[in-house]
């Protein structure tokens, strides 16, 4: 289920834009009783609480004759969380996992349409943040006096995208334009982990640093019927 709200406002050359929503994490889980082929009576029970998303954004343009900049803002939070719990035969070992993921996405962009003569110059700059925590604990009980064994391992990601565009069209009549534009993008993931276990006593870090670059050009022709 989810909600969409859209409100704009314009007047003469100004424009102010807003939109929100809010629905359901997307789940796909099935809970029941499971057989295992080896040995019969291995049941596994799903919980899951779906979640939601939430996200809005806010963007607005001004009309100045000789250029027209506009600006946009979104942002979005997601969380779910997932619970598996796995019931055994008699005698057996019971054990569950609980995975949560909690993140806020945040993006922004600038940009400006200038019409020179024939020619309509296009610019624009953008940067996105997501920052997110999973994180998940595993639970094997033990039997006797040993007690449980229980595995937390957390991730703190993190990704950010810079990209800028630039590109032009130029008017070969009234229902024909011919256009180029060139963008640029950088992506860069930082990822850092932290795993212990209370049965094994041991604990571990992990660092994970990644980076991509992306570039691209475009040309073509647009005729309007």
């Amino acid at each position: 289920t989810g909600v969409d709200l859209s409100l704009s406002y314009a007047n003469g050359p100004a424009y102010i834009g807003f939109g929100y929503n809010t629905r359901d994490a997307a789940a796909d889980v099935t809970s029941g009783f499971t057989t295992n082929n080896a040995v019969a009576g291995v049941g596994v029970a799903n919980t899951i609480n779906p979640g939601r998303i939430n996200g809005w954004t806010l963007s607005g343009n001004y009309d100045l004759g000789v250029v027209k900049p506009f600006i946009n803002y979104t942002r979005q939070t997601t969380k779910t969380e997932r619970n598996d719990t796995f019931t055994p035969v008699a005698g057996g070992f019971a054990s569950s996992i609980t995975n949560v993921n909690d993140a806020t996405a945040r993006g922004w962009a600038i940009g400006l349409r200038a019409p020179v003569g024939a020619f309509t110059i296009i610019t624009g700059y953008g940067r996105a943040v997501t920052d997110g925590v999973t994180s998940v604990v595993s639970t094997q009980n033990q039997a006797g006096a040993i007690g449980s064994a229980t595995t937390v391992q957390r991730f703190a990601n993190s990704q950010t995208r810079n990209a800028f565009q630039l590109g032009a069209e130029y008017a070969l009549s009234k229902r024909t334009v011919l256009g180029a534009n060139y963008g640029y993008a950088r992506l860069q993931n930082n990822t850092d982990g932290i795993s212990s276990n209370n049965f094994l006593a041991s604990s571990g870090v992990q660092t994970i640093r990644l980076s991509d670059r992306v570039s691209a050009l475009n040309v073509g022709m647009k005729h309007s019927f």
